[in-house]
């Protein structure tokens, strides 16, 4: 995102991108998937020489040969990358740059998770931050992360009452709180350090009501309250290029109190409005990265609100396996880590068994969503290229 907002919003880096087929995706099921747009990017990735790391942004032919390749978040060195691209492509005779010979995405054989978007069901775009603590720096305090959530239409029936009248309470099923809990509530990404989900059984209390504040003839609306409560054993993990410490902490997790307000239309069977805040209490090392002025409790929030039905919000949920009809869909397909150690190795002990700060603390920053190319969209589409001859950006990781 924060390339997005520094690096693509750029003029002259748009003006350039127009002489490519842009791609944003997705980074873990392509590292280790098997898929044929999985092996398309680690073809390209196998390739790479400079640049650390597989964020970043990758320029190659139709058929995998890398062009250039870099990670930076300033726009004039993404230029430049830009024009060295071009510069590599404009040498390569027509058989080298697509060939015709090699073996290209089967586009028939596609099934991705976002295949299966639920049209009929509920998106929520989950939003994420640090909120300000005085050991922490501001530069950390104003990043942020942003994810989705889906569920299906049998589980939004399963969220509301039986009685639609007003004053009826409704508690939600557990596998749909549950769910919130252990896939939404996490302190990841961007935010500082990089977290797994929970698994269902580290979820100490996922407990969400939908209250009937207002019926008429067309639409129920909703008062949601809840609270939520998940620890791990998986606290800091010793990777190669990071800080080692003696004394990391054995767990780590949240307790998030929840407010919220949603609208459901009675005709359609759909939420048009869904608003919640979740106002958390983080505690312990992240799953990579964290140092040691970050391990004590400090404050977090969460927003949550419906997906836009457009393509750049069309992206499908992380740790797509935990979601019962995603993971019958994809049997044949490898998906990302969602509860093992970087080794491979599950590295988390058994789970075990403070007042969150007040709702006022957790209003967050609407995020300007609209920066990002019209041209964003998955790995499937680079293919295009072979019709109207041009070379394929690829943007992964930070430039998402």
């Amino acid at each position: 995102m924060k390339a997005r907002q520094l690096v693509w919003s750029n003029r002259e880096v748009q003006d350039l991108t127009k002489r490519f087929v842009s791609i944003a995706d997705e980074l873990h099921n392509l590292r280790k998937g098997n898929s044929s747009d999985a092996k398309f990017f680690q073809t390209v990735f196998s390739q790479k020489k400079k640049h650390p790391g597989h964020q970043g942004v990758f320029l190659a032919t139709p058929s995998g040969r890398l062009l250039a390749s870099s990670t930076c978040y300033e726009a004039k060195k993404v230029v430049a990358l830009l024009r060295d691209g071009l510069s590599a492509w404009e040498k390569l005779a027509i058989d080298d740059r697509f060939e015709p010979k090699s073996e290209l995405v089967d586009m028939t054989k596609f099934n991705r998770p976002e295949d299966h978007y639920p049209e009929d069901g509920l998106v929520l775009r989950v939003t994420s931050r640090d909120l300000p603590e005085s050991s922490l720096d501001g530069e950390r305090i104003t990043r942020w992360h942003r994810y989705y959530i889906w569920f299906s239409q049998d589980e939004v029936q399963s969220m509301l009452p039986q009685r639609l009248e007003r004053g009826s309470q409704h508690a939600v099923p557990t596998r749909v709180a549950d769910r919130i809990a252990a896939l939404a509530l996490l302190d990841k990404g961007l935010v500082d350090g990089f977290t797994k989900p929970f698994r269902d059984s580290e979820v100490e209390d996922a407990a969400l009501s939908f209250s009937v504040r207002e019926v008429t003839d067309k639409e129920i609306g909703f008062q949601i309250t809840g609270t939520t409560a998940t620890k791990t054993r998986d606290a800091q993990a010793f990777v190669s290029n990071m800080p080692r410490y003696d004394d990391i902490p054995k767990y780590r997790g949240l307790k998030t109190e929840i407010l919220g307000d949603a609208v459901f239309d009675l005709g359609s069977k759909r939420f048009t409005k869904f608003d919640m805040i979740a106002s958390a209490t983080r505690f312990g090392g992240a799953y990579v990265g964290r140092t040691p002025d970050d391990w004590s409790e400090k404050p977090i929030g969460f927003s949550f609100a419906l997906g836009k039905p457009i393509p750049a919000e069309r992206i499908a949920p992380e740790f797509p396996d935990r979601y019962p009809w995603l993971a019958q869909s994809q049997k044949d397909v490898s998906f990302a880590d969602s509860g093992v150690g970087l080794n491979g190795k599950d590295d988390r002990g058994p789970s075990v068994g403070d007042k969150a700060p007040d709702f006022e603390a957790c209003l967050l920053d609407d995020i300007v969503d609209e920066i990002g190319s019209a041209n964003d969209t998955n790995i499937r589409v680079s293919f295009t290229s072979l019709a109207v001859g041009r070379p394929v950006i690829l943007a992964f990781g930070s430039y998402t």
